[in-house]
């Protein structure tokens, strides 16, 4: 990925996968103009209309900063607010070594752009982003992104010499609660007590807010036997947002 952006000589760049579209004849102009207007800004995304093939829904994305500009605080809430075909940046130049070694490259581009410039928003619809079971996310199980998920954060709280730490613990936080439960699910219990000793050296706060269900899993993890008796809380799924 950091090749290609390499070879890109154009001053702008714009973001479309293969199973992506857009879908307004204006999209490209829109933001261009955008980014020769607004010099202090250095990239612009916009909404869009998700179909979700594997539950047959479909909606619009919303915007969740304020006054048409998304600080980079919402890059740290657990979740991708930016589709990547609704992108148009300034071109970054050379990536860090680093990008190569990150399990997707989208959250990291936008971070680092965000601290060349302001992101943007458009309130437009102008794509179609799709998700289906062949995607990189939906198309991997859900261990398989949580320690995807742990892998991309830790990378960035080093590269980016842990200014987001306040935010990236308490992602680590809900991904080691989600990966206790998930091994106590399927019966391993040896990895369970790993996950569950990083969760509790992750964000005081969330554990405090969680305490009943780490004591729960606390009480699990030292008799197997009273899994069944926990039931609701084994079968959950923390989700993903810190918010």
């Amino acid at each position: 990925m950091s090749l290609l952006f390499q070879r890109c000589r154009g001053e702008y760049l714009a973001l479309l996968n293969g199973d992506d579209e857009w879908t307004d004849e204006n999209k490209l102009q829109i933001q261009a103009d955008l980014l020769d207007s607004e010099k202090d800004v250095s990239m612009c995304y916009h909404r869009s209309f998700v179909i979700d093939e594997l539950s047959d829904q479909k909606w619009e994305t919303e915007f969740t900063g304020t006054e048409n500009e998304l600080p980079v605080e919402k890059l740290f809430h657990g979740f991708n607010p930016i589709m990547t075909a609704s992108v148009m940046c300034r071109n970054p130049g050379k990536l860090p070594d680093w990008y190569e070694d990150v399990p997707y490259g989208d959250m990291p581009l936008y971070l680092m752009l965000s601290e060349k410039g302001k992101i943007r928003y458009i309130d437009r619809t102008m794509c179609l982003y799709r998700i289906h079971a062949s995607g990189n996310w939906q198309g991997d199980t859900l261990k398989s992104n949580l320690l995807k998920d742990l892998k991309y954060y830790k990378l960035i709280n080093e590269k980016f010499d842990h200014r987001y730490n306040g935010f990236i613990k308490k992602i680590l936080t809900l991904r080691y609660l989600s990966l206790t439960i998930l091994s106590i699910r399927n019966d391993e219990y040896s990895e369970a007590n790993i996950y569950y000793n990083e969760l509790l050296k992750s964000d005081i706060g969330f554990l405090e807010k969680r305490n009943i269900e780490i004591q729960t899993l606390r009480k699990i993890l030292d008799d197997n036997s009273l899994k069944n008796n926990y039931s609701e809380l084994i079968s959950t799924d923390p989700g993903w947002k810190i918010i």
